[in-house]
């Protein structure tokens, strides 16, 4: 069986060791603080394996083709989160890095390799006409991002791009137009755009283009001046394989608002829930409601991957989420 070795920083947070097919247990390390890495990952007690292993699975894209790639680029021998992540987590969601290097805090730092505008272009152009390709093998970035729609991380230090690494954390995704559904990209920041204007907290976002080739770009809301914030989603919060994220008998509004309900944040989630219900956000599930960690609080993130099938002027939307929060709040 293998182990991924977690850190978050330069500090061990514990290891996951493989104990089945869909099984692995979190051993926290012995001078770990009170941070957990995942509220189904208790610090104190024994965790249900699956959710050891759904929560490394909820780090990686949810398309098995994008993670054929994947293993394909780098000559690996299966799709499975110990194979993909020993190679592809270094730079995830959250905070942690995964590695199969128990010194990984000590070798000697990755090269740092600048993306240039016309690497942008490049990535941008690729992901347009081929959904799948999410990385780029002249990089060899060691990242993971979870979804279905192609994106890419970049990591902006000064006025220059460069390539994610353990010591270099991303601190935006980029997202190219995505081709079967145009105007996506305008609608996703739009949105994000009306969250703040009625009082919901929201990811920063904008639309720019390189060379011609636009995109849409947003800051990660788990970057902070260069450091890696510790997070998680709904669906890893409640230890739910990714498969799991549509499914409202698991991972429901009622089971999310319980959970969020001991830290004090279910007032901020059914705010969350109004406006996408609002907006007619059909991509709110599970895993686009997540958490930050930081000793014993979870603080609900900023609202994310907003898409709206609604139309209409913003005050029409803003009068819907109005209503639809009153009506959350009723029931």
């Amino acid at each position: 069986m293998r182990d991924l070795y977690a850190f978050i920083g330069r500090d061990l947070v514990g290891v996951f060791h493989e104990v089945g097919s869909d099984r692995a247990v979190f051993e926290y390390s012995e001078t770990w603080g009170e941070t957990p890495v995942s509220l189904s990952l208790s610090r104190h007690g024994q965790a249900d394996p699956r959710a050891g292993f759904a929560y490394l699975d909820n780090l990686l894209p949810g398309r098995d083709d994008v993670r054929r790639r994947w293993a394909n680029e780098r000559g690996l021998g299966g799709i499975d989160p110990f194979t993909l992540l020993a190679s592809y987590g270094e730079d995830v969601a959250g905070a942690l890095t995964l590695s199969v290097e128990s010194d990984l805090p000590l070798r000697e730092p990755a090269p740092l390799f600048e993306a240039s505008i016309d690497d942008i272009v490049a990535r941008i152009a690729a992901l347009s006409r081929e959904n799948a390709s999410w990385v780029d093998p002249r990089a060899q970035p060691r990242m993971s991002l979870a979804g279905a729609q192609g994106k890419f991380t970049l990591a902006r230090v000064g006025d220059q791009w460069f390539w994610p690494t353990y010591e270099v954390p991303s601190t935006h995704i980029i997202k190219p137009p995505a081709t079967a559904h145009p105007g996506i990209d305008v609608f996703e920041h739009l949105t994000l755009e009306l969250a703040r204007a009625v009082g919901v907290e929201a990811s920063w976002s904008q639309r720019v283009e390189f060379l011609g080739q636009s995109a849409f770009i947003t800051e990660r809301w788990d970057r902070d001046e260069g450091v890696r914030l510790h997070a998680e989603d709904m669906n890893q919060a409640l230890g739910n394989p990714t498969e799991a994220k549509y499914d409202h008998t698991k991972v429901g509004a009622s089971q999310i608002a319980r959970l969020l309900n001991a830290h004090g944040q279910a007032e901020r989630f059914i705010r969350q829930l109004a406006f996408n219900v609002a907006v007619g956000n059909t991509d709110a599930h599970a895993k686009n409601y997540s958490v930050l960690l930081a000793g014993t609080r979870a603080v609900l993130a900023p609202i994310y991957d907003t898409l709206p099938v609604f139309s209409g002027p913003a005050t029409r939307q803003l009068s819907r989420c109005q209503s639809v929060e009153r009506t959350v709040r009723r029931t």
